[in-house]
């Protein structure tokens, strides 16, 4: 814990808890605005997981990940997935995080589809 002396004498200061973030984005998959998509958001949670749990190489996984989207008729805006799109979806937004100042903050806006510890584990991958 944090001290700072004023001349009332010594106040103990409260670590700051996690900021949060007004930023909204123009258009996300996985919401209309900030509404969530099931369908979208089925789609992020399959390629979080499998990017976070696979013993794969990445490369290896995204080119699986690519073909099985496209072979099962999952589109996005009426286009076939791309390996840039499929990467996209490891976003902390997805997690309820935006980035900012070189940390994350809370989304005022969106509610995480998939747990923090999980998108974490898939954003190491991609390093």
């Amino acid at each position: 814990m944090q001290y700072i002396n004023t001349p009332a004498g010594r106040i103990a200061i409260q670590e700051p808890s996690l900021p949060t973030s007004f930023m909204k984005y123009s258009r996300l998959y996985g919401f209309r605005g900030t509404e969530p998509v099931p369908e979208e958001q089925y789609v992020i949670q399959y390629v979080v997981e499998t990017i976070a749990n696979s013993l794969e190489p990445v490369e290896e996984t995204v080119t699986k990940l690519v073909e099985d989207l496209n072979n099962k008729g999952v589109r996005r805006s009426e286009k076939r997935w791309i390996r840039s799109t499929v990467l996209g979806i490891v976003r902390p937004v997805f997690s309820g995080r935006i980035s900012v100042d070189g940390g994350y903050a809370i989304s005022e806006h969106y509610k995480p589809i998939v747990p923090w510890t999980l998108m974490q584990k898939a954003m190491a991958k991609l390093k």
